[in-house]
This record gives structure tokens, sequence and C-alpha cells, in this order.
């Protein structure tokens, strides 16, 4: 499939710099079936919804979270990552026994936020071949409410469990993550944190 994809995209990029003569008008035909199919299988896989579980929900601002002041993701696939983790910047008592064979760890931090009051929470996760889309909700505080006057950086941390046909260990590196917010369709950049 990725060599079909790939050939389209030159047959493309052939066509837009007008390389190809007018008697080879079916190359072009062609290239485009290609391409709208790889498209449409693309769009086409079905998606799973992934099961989530909230772990943490701050609003104060945490030592990582100071020199990052765009909205982040964090993704924890094994042990050591996450108890340290949670030994160096989590404040608050929770249990940090994952099964990282069944299960992952995705943080989502809103950046910079000027007062208090603000919040960011995961609405719904699906799987759709080796992309993971995000739903996110933002809390905004309400008009003229009483709020702490410091920058906050408001962040919520999940529990996911992946679905059986993942084998334990499976390379999630090459999973791609897509965030969205959910009153806005266009997609939200997040910077992967290491």
């Amino acid at each position: 499939m990725r060599a079909l994809r790939h050939r389209a995209i030159q047959n493309a990029a052939i066509l837009r710099d007008g390389r190809i003569s007018r008697h080879s008008k079916w190359l072009q035909s062609l290239a485009m079936v290609a391409l709208l199919a790889t498209v449409a299988c693309r769009e086409n896989v079905e998606p799973t919804t992934l099961s989530f579980t909230q772990l943490l929900r701050d609003a104060g601002s945490q030592a990582d979270q100071q020199q990052q002041p765009e909205p982040a993701y964090r993704l924890f696939q094994e042990d050591n990552a996450w108890a340290s983790y949670c030994q160096e910047h989590v404040e608050q008592t929770i249990d940090p026994a994952i099964d990282f064979g069944s299960e992952i760890v995705l943080g989502v931090y809103a950046g910079d936020k000027p007062t208090g009051g603000y919040g960011i929470d995961i609405t719904a996760i699906e799987l759709r071949g080796q992309v993971v889309h995000v739903s996110l909700a933002e809390t905004k505080p309400p008009a003229n409410a009483m709020l702490i006057q410091v920058v906050t950086k408001p962040y919520a941390i999940y529990r996911i469990v992946l679905p059986g046909e993942m084998e334990p260990g499976a390379d999630l590196e090459s999973l791609q993550f897509h965030f969205t917010m959910d009153n806005a369709p266009e997609a939200v950049v997040l910077k992967r944190l290491r």
C-alpha cells in the first residue's frame, strides 16, 4: 500500500509539473484513481474507540511545565519513565501501577493560562490505523469569577487501554497523535514532550 501511495504521489507531482505529454492522458487518470484509492483506504479504516480513565487533573503548575508554555502531550510506555515522572512531578497521590503490556499513559498539557480557572480534559479517543485521534475539551473560567492572578499550567493524565489486536510491547513510536478540541473541527497542534 505504501508503494502504491508513493507512486501516486510521484505521478501527481509529474502531473502538476506538466511533464507528461498530451498523449499520456491515461497515465493522468490512472494516477488520480490510485491517489483517490489511497486516500479512501486511509479514511475508511474502521475506528476503534479506546477506553480511558483520568488519573490526575491539575490546574496548577508543575516543574516540567515551567519551561513548556505552549500546549503539549507526553506518552508513557514503560514502568521506569512513568514511576520517575510520578516521583519528580506529581504532588498528589496516584496509583502509578500501570500494566504497560496492555495500557499506555497520556498526559495532555494546556500550556500557559493567564489566571486560574482553566482546565483540559480528554473527551474521546479513537484509533484509526496508526493514528490516535484524541478529542479535548478546555475549561475556561466563568465571566466575573474571582480567580487567582497567576499564570497556571493546567494538565490532565490518563490511562488508556490498548485494543486487544495490538501486541504487547508493540512499537508505539509509530503511532501518530491527532488532537482536536470538541468545539472546533480543525486540528490542535500539541508538542510532544520526551
